[in-house]
């Protein structure tokens, strides 16, 4: 504490009137690292909570099937395919899910 009191001791007149600027500045960068952490807090708040997904009748021809086994990663396929093409396509899918 001593130094920073020496150290203010030190400087002229002009010096003097560009600390309120300083100061300031140092706060809007302090506003601004405070807005970038909470839009990282909101961030990692929307990944924790899984959304709720609301199933819509669809049409006889077509229905739906999850790639993840907590009910995740929606998709919707022919209702007109064999049990062997379905997983066939699920399996596809499932390796390609990056991409959906």
């Amino acid at each position: 504490m001593k130094v920073i009191m020496g150290s203010i001791e030190d400087i002229d007149e002009g010096e003097r009137k560009e600390i309120p600027d300083y100061v300031e500045e140092l706060d809007k960068a302090k506003e601004i690292l405070y807005d970038a952490s909470r839009k990282q807090d909101l961030i990692n708040e929307e990944i924790s909570q899984p959304q709720k997904i609301e199933l819509k009748q669809l049409p006889a021809h077509l229905k739906y099937v999850f790639l993840a086994k907590n009910g995740e990663k929606l998709v919707i396929i022919s209702n007109s395919l064999t049990t062997e093409e379905e997983e066939e396509v699920v399996k596809v899918l499932k390796s390609k899910k990056g991409a959906i």
